[in-house]
């Protein structure tokens, strides 16, 4: 078959830093699985965050370069899917293609804008859920944990249509009609990492580093108010990395309405290339999130052999389970206990190192990309019964 598979790599700017750590590690695994099969791959505008250079030069589609939005970008999408005679569509975010003849694969990572209600305006939230409606209408829907599936699920209740691998699933489709809501399926993500940088410069006492945005949910405020607990002789550095969200209050004001200015780091968006460093540059590692999709964050410390405190969430569980230390994100005191315990306590924090990157490796891209190859095989027979002959569109 000379019918291209597509793969939206367009999310792969500062924009989407989660989803495009995702799209790039998954996209990397897919295209090494199976590099016979003719990919066309979407790239995003040139000088994004991320290294891309293992797209094959003769796979690179950049005549869509631009950063995916809403019903505008669904229908020209459709049409440049039709005007290239795509023979599958595949996504790592929730936008569906409208208009395209092609079956698709699209991501939910989460629905995190419906439960956490203050995340999102009336109206967004609104449309929001529209959209998520209107993705889990594609052929095969993605997501990355069990919790973000019952949540999808609790969101969205009626009738699941079963994935295309699954035994049934044509005859389901038919009965439920071509509109019927998928089932997600569960698809961990693996672990990106970056080595070769050079080390972080050290901190001048030991520094409890936490990483993501500063919308409410992520619950800095803990981290700030367990650090003013801490007696100053044996306070911690906290680092916080991550975009900004200008409409919540930002680390340094956070900081500034409890008193410890002088005791947080705010570093921003760090380069990809120099996020290891800057993990391994850490004590701890900090998540008091209130809820998560999955929590990549958390498995980046863990491969990394960062000692974790985290929230005691369902999705927290699921990931580490006792390879982290789990705690009531409305605790700041026991926060505080953690934090000062685990810094006295060598063995304890080496153990928890250990147990981390065990656990951590029990997550791949390279798992993950398997288990989507069967959602390809399943949409586009051809592929499984061996059809697709060498493409050189992804020879370098």
């Amino acid at each position: 078959m000379s019918a291209p598979l597509v793969l939206d790599l367009r999310y792969a700017t500062a924009h989407y830093p989660g989803v495009g750590s995702y799209a790039v590690g998954l996209a990397e695994a897919l295209l090494a699985a199976r590099r016979e099969w003719p990919w066309r791959v979407l790239m995003p505008p040139a000088g994004g965050r991320f290294d891309l250079a293992f797209v094959p030069a003769a796979a690179r589609d950049d005549r869509t370069a631009s950063t995916p939005g809403p019903v505008r970008d669904q229908f020209a999408l459709g049409g440049r899917l039709r005007e290239m005679n795509a023979a599958l569509y595949h996504s790592p975010h929730y936008l569906r293609p409208w208009g395209a003849r092609c079956p698709s694969i699209l991501t939910v990572h989460d629905v995190i804008p419906i439960e956490h209600r203050a995340s999102m305006s009336a109206p967004k939230r609104a449309l929001y859920r529209w959209l998520i409606g209107d993705a889990l209408r594609a052929d095969c829907v993605v997501t990355d944990s069990g919790t973000s599936r019952d949540a999808i699920r609790a969101a969205f209740p009626r009738a699941r249509r079963p994935a295309p691998s699954a035994p049934g699933a044509a005859s389901s489709r038919r009965a439920e009609g071509a509109d019927a809501r998928a089932d997600p399926i569960v698809v961990p993500p693996g672990c990106r990492v970056i080595e070769g940088g050079e080390p972080w410069a050290a901190w001048p006492r030991p520094a409890v580093l936490t990483v993501g945005i500063n919308k409410p949910h992520k619950n800095l405020e803990v981290l700030m108010r367990a650090l003013a607990m801490i007696p100053i002789e044996r306070r911690p550095l906290l680092l916080c990395a991550g975009p900004a969200d200008r409409r919540y209050p930002d680390a340094r004001a956070l900081a500034g309405w409890h008193g410890v200015t002088d005791d947080v780091v705010v570093l921003g968006m760090v380069p990809e290339q120099r996020l290891a460093a800057l993990y391994r540059s850490a004590a701890l590692f900090a998540f008091p999130t209130r809820l998560e999709g999955f929590g990549l964050p958390l498995l980046e410390a863990m491969t990394l052999g960062v000692p974790a405190i985290v929230s005691d969430l369902p999705v927290l569980r699921e990931i580490a389970g006792e390879s982290a230390w789990r705690l009531s994100p409305d605790d700041p005191a026991a926060w505080a206990r953690a934090i000062a315990t685990l810094l006295d306590d060598r063995a304890r924090t080496a153990a928890l190192a250990d147990l981390g990157r065990a656990r951590a490796a029990e997550f791949s891209y390279a798992a993950a990309a398997r288990q989507i190859v069967r959602e390809y095989e399943a949409l586009v027979p051809a592929l499984a019964r061996g059809a697709a002959r060498p493409a050189g569109a992804v020879h370098a």
